[in-house]
């Protein structure tokens, strides 16, 4: 049984493999919301494996059994899980879970603490800073310096792009892939893909809104090269990655064929399927385990 559930791994590294594969195929929005689900889905997977882990090494214990009932003579006819794996197992469950709420109370103080109640929030700050911060209905935070940086039409992307994160839930996806991340580490590229093109997506916003991509370019530019002063971690900061790839598809700018989209999106979707289905075929594991012992006499 352990080493069968092990093989949700497997999964999860086949889904990261095909997602940095087709990701140059998607488009900003469909790479965010794609990739989301994957993250998740495989964390889901990953998750559900190890619970089945933790609850197959958890019945060997006789302190457990004793509490639920369970006679000890039926447990040598069930594959039951070696402490080796059973315990780290229980580690990891409690340790992503205990780190998924101090991530999430995070979360909960930069939105209290940010957040004001109208759309646009101008603070005294000598660091040129502007990032959005999610509620109802959000906020665009920026600073008096980076207002003076730029000019009107640049002031205007600027805007229009914070402005597109809060319009199209963007920390929603980017909240659900750094849970997925806390769960099973291995899928921190998931995260970051999720934030490039998350900021793409605002970008392609912003260039719609001032009618010409150059300016938000030359904006995003002069933001990075004079922003110092990071925005809170979890905010969606206008100027905070993938600086360089963002100005170049902002120029030159292509759409992703169909039917290289379409190819990675059944790509992906195998991905998630394959995750999910290599834990949820173990559970006749503990079925026949547990219709075992209710029907012993």
């Amino acid at each position: 049984m352990s080493l069968s559930l092990l093989a949700p791994l497997l999964g999860v590294a086949f889904a990261l493999g095909a997602a940095g594969s087709v990701r140059s195929l998607l488009s900003p929005q469909v790479t965010t919301r794609v990739f989301t689900i994957l993250a998740a889905g495989s964390a889901v997977a990953v998750a559900w494996a190890l619970a089945l882990i933790a609850f197959g090494w958890a019945i060997t214990v006789p302190a457990v059994r004793h509490l639920v009932g369970w006679c000890d003579v039926m447990l040598p006819e069930h594959h039951t899980v070696s402490p080796w794996f059973g315990v780290p197992a229980v580690a990891l469950l409690v340790v992503g879970s205990a780190r998924a709420v101090l991530v999430i109370h995070r979360y909960r103080q930069l939105d209290r603490r940010w957040s004001c109640g109208a759309p646009l929030d101008i603070v005294a700050s000598p660091a040129p800073v502007a990032f959005a911060v999610p509620g109802r209905p959000g906020t665009v935070v920026v600073s008096d310096a980076m207002l003076h940086l730029l000019d009107a039409d640049e002031r205007t992307a600027l805007l229009a792009h914070e402005r597109a994160h809060l319009d199209h839930h963007h920390h929603r996806y980017l909240r659900v892939t750094r849970m997925a991340v806390l769960i099973v580490p291995v899928l921190a590229p998931l995260e970051t893909w999720v934030v490039h093109a998350s900021e793409r997506w605002a970008d392609e916003e912003a260039a719609v809104a001032v009618g010409d991509g150059s300016i938000v370019a030359r904006a995003l530019t002069r933001v990075a090269a004079t922003m110092i002063t990071p925005a809170p971690r979890g905010a969606l900061a206008f100027g905070a990655t993938g600086v360089a790839a963002r100005i170049a598809a902002l120029t030159h700018p292509r759409r992703p064929g169909a039917a290289a989209a379409v190819v990675g999106l059944v790509v992906v979707g195998l991905a998630v399927v394959g995750a999910l289905a290599s834990s949820t075929v173990q559970l006749h594991h503990l079925v026949a385990f547990a219709d075992h012992v209710c029907s012993y006499e």
